[in-house]
């Protein structure tokens, strides 16, 4: 029976793609850690997320940046036009401008930081100035969409130069300003109202 199946030309065919496989893979294996052996003593390592350069004291001045340039909040912090997160701007962001450029002595050292840490892909950790508890949903959309000011929860930006949290935005504050929304429009429809007031608007 054995030799009677051995006979069979698709069985020779089956095996045949079998072994060229197993051939394959181990090849490829082989040339992997070959390639792996040879970074390594060439002094070169692959970098990983976990492996990434995190920079976090890259000087950045609002002032400079919003009040003498004129840079809009949206420009940088762009996720609050499309969703709940502002979005802080990556290194990237950074180098479209400072890539063409040109600015006076005293900043050009900071600057240099700034791309020099673009060019090496760091990693930035930009300062967590306001947090909110887990319970907290907020939506950056509805409130730039209805004209609200990035100042009337963040202070002056434009005049700080390191930012720090003027505002203490908890629910005494929003809900302070949810209800002058409400007395200021007086046409606005009954469902809308209830909905600025409701607790499950901005607890989940």
């Amino acid at each position: 029976m054995i030799r009677s199946a051995l006979r069979h030309p698709i069985l020779w065919v089956v095996l045949a793609v079998l072994l060229i496989g197993i051939l394959g893979v181990s090849g490829a294996l082989a040339k992997g850690e070959s390639d792996a052996i040879a970074s390594i003593s060439a002094g070169q390592t692959q970098t990983t997320a976990a492996d990434q350069a995190v920079v976090t004291d890259i000087p950045y001045s609002h002032q400079v940046h919003v009040d003498k340039v004129g840079i809009q909040c949206l420009f940088c912090h762009n996720g609050a036009i499309r969703g709940a997160q502002a979005t802080l701007p990556s290194l990237k962001t950074c180098a479209t401008c400072h890539d063409y450029i040109t600015v006076d002595a005293d900043a050009q050292d900071q600057v240099d930081q700034v791309m020099q840490a673009y060019q090496q892909n760091a990693r930035v950790q930009w300062p967590d100035v306001y947090k909110q508890p887990d319970y907290v949903y907020f939506d950056h959309r509805p409130h730039i969409a209805n004209g609200v000011a990035c100042q009337t929860c963040h202070g002056d930006v434009q005049k700080m130069t390191l930012v720090t949290a003027q505002v203490d935005i908890n629910m005494g504050f929003c809900l302070d300003c949810h209800r002058k929304r409400i007395a200021q429009n007086p046409e606005m429809p009954a469902v809308e109202k209830e909905r600025l007031t409701d607790c499950v608007t901005c607890h989940k």
